[in-house]
């Protein structure tokens, strides 16, 4: 499961915390850090019987954070595993939490935004499954904030770190299954979105081949394997297309959905050996409790009376395992 958790801070004052959820300037306190990991909780249990056995979170604060998160909120659903990997300037930081035994844990830099502004790094996880090895990368790229067309460097740049490592994984290992998620602030039609003005990191793999370099972004395929286009490109599968469009969406912006967060899969997962997709087990948990009167992402509030959840939808899938 991929979860941008929306900013998940402690109640520990570091200096780097949004003004809201500062301990020393606002109204945020144990309390208040407590009530919303209890109700991130509820979510992680809810989102399937037991929990999903691999959470894949952006925007939690530090370490410390995490820690209350699996401790307090999510004791005795057994995740044994989990890291945290903190970048100085930061206000919150990618992480990941496994039941399954974490053998390897790297981050992959990504340069300053406008050579200031700091970027997340991509952390990669080598999860051990009955001896088999599943890549996992976790993402949370630049948002659109400063505007679409003036960010997309910065998400390119993810991109193409992404990219550059997973072809590295595949030149030695061509049926590796690698899976690579989270809130990639780009939709499975954003090259569409941007009226083909501009090349952006998320590319239709259909667009292979044609005008578009393969040294741009990842290319998103609509299809299992045999994945078309050059083979030149990094294409991942991308599970949004198996869903119905009015089921596509993982947050809302100006009241329209919006697939930015993502579960994107290798040939590897399937090839009926190791990891294996379940075709059709993708989907966005729209459970009613997450949703607002509108039918949208109920948000955390973090003033007045504090409540919600994010402004994202938890998105989930199964792999099975096979000899």
């Amino acid at each position: 499961m991929s979860y941008n958790v929306e900013n998940l801070f402690d109640d520990v004052r570091d200096g780097t915390e949004y003004r809201e959820f500062d301990p020393g300037k606002g109204k945020w306190t144990r309390e208040s850090f407590l009530l919303r990991v209890q109700a991130l909780s509820e979510v992680v249990r809810k989102s399937t019987p037991g929990g999903p056995d691999i959470l894949l979170l952006q925007e939690v604060e530090n370490g410390n954070a995490l820690r209350v998160l699996l401790e307090k909120g999510m004791r005795g659903l057994g995740y044994a595993w989990h890291a945290l990997v903190p970048k100085k300037g930061l206000a919150t930081n990618i992480a990941i939490a496994s039941r399954l035994p974490i053998a390897r844990i790297r981050t992959h830099a990504v340069g300053p935004w406008k050579n200031d502004a700091t970027m997340r790094d991509i952390l990669e996880a080598q999860v051990e499954v009955s001896g088999h090895v599943l890549y996992i990368f976790n993402n949370h790229w630049k948002s659109k904030t400063e505007g679409g067309r003036a960010t997309e460097p910065s998400r390119r740049e993810s991109a193409s770190v992404l990219a550059r490592r997973i072809e590295e994984i595949l030149a030695h290992d061509p049926a590796a299954d690698i899976v690579a998620a989270g809130d990639m602030n780009e939709s499975i039609d954003e090259y569409a979105r941007a009226g083909r003005r501009y090349f952006t990191a998320l590319m239709p793999a259909a667009e292979n081949g044609r005008e578009t370099p393969a040294t741009i972004g990842i290319h998103l395929s609509s299809q299992p394997p045999p994945f078309a286009g050059s083979a030149a490109c990094c294409v991942l599968f991308d599970p949004w297309f198996e869903l119905e469009e009015a089921m596509q969406g993982s947050s809302a912006w100006q009241g329209d959905w919006l697939t930015v967060d993502h579960i994107l899969l290798s040939a590897g997962l399937f090839d009926r050996q190791g990891l294996i997709y379940r075709r059709a087990s993708f989907s966005a948990l729209r459970l009613p409790f997450l949703l607002d009167e509108r039918g949208r992402p109920r948000r955390w509030a973090a003033r007045g009376g504090m409540g919600g959840f994010s402004d994202h939808l938890p998105i989930l899938l199964t792999l099975d395992f096979r000899n």
